[in-house]
């Protein structure tokens, strides 16, 4: 895994938040970016590239889908992994999401061990 990656995360609920924010603490030099909100998170993605967004679909002040899209017509971020972390689990949600460039969709509550595997495989893929 490269030294000192980033994964954003964009995501409302103080909940998952503090979860998530356990989870990353066990990979050593990984950064957790939070975001409360899309457009936060956007901008995030922006300034820092972080080597993996992990993107919650019931944002405040957008929808998932379109911080999405915001994030791959830019060019600053359309390479970066999207991993959308959704309770909805309809096929037809899903396969919307990765129609549009999600990277994977991993439904809530997910397993544990998936979610690290997943998360050092792209981290460790990424090019610097």
């Amino acid at each position: 895994m490269p030294k000192d990656a980033a994964v954003l995360y964009i995501e409302d609920n103080a909940s998952n938040m503090r979860l998530m924010e356990r989870l990353i603490s066990y990979r050593s030099g990984t950064l957790l970016l939070p975001a409360e909100r899309g457009a936060i998170g956007l901008q995030l993605a922006r300034d820092r590239h972080p080597g993996l967004v992990l993107l919650d679909l019931n944002l405040p002040d957008m929808a998932g889908l379109d911080v999405l899209r915001e994030l791959r017509a830019d060019p600053r971020t359309t390479g970066i992994p999207v991993v959308v972390l959704s309770a909805d689990a309809t096929y037809q949600s899903m396969q919307r999401l990765l129609d549009a460039g999600a990277t994977a969709y991993l439904t809530k509550p997910f397993e544990l061990d998936e979610f690290l595997a997943m998360l050092d495989r792209l981290l460790g893929s990424r090019q610097s």
